[in-house]
């Protein structure tokens, strides 16, 4: 899956997958993220046992 910004390839002027939908495909099909991944995301608190938080979609955390 090819994820841009928002979907929004500006330089092509087409619309494609966002980041977001890597991540609800991913929690519909009930497959995991690689074990890296997974550790760091984790770690920032935006998945828990398998499954994204509420935190999830919170740009707050990288401020």
């Amino acid at each position: 899956i090819m994820g841009m910004p928002l979907g929004d390839d500006i330089m092509l002027n087409y619309q494609t997958t966002a980041f977001h939908d890597t991540a609800t495909v991913r929690q519909l099909l009930n497959l995991r993220p690689s074990p890296e991944f997974e550790r760091w995301l984790e770690s920032m608190g935006i998945m828990a046992n398998g499954r994204l938080t509420k935190r999830a979609g919170d740009p707050s955390l990288f401020f």
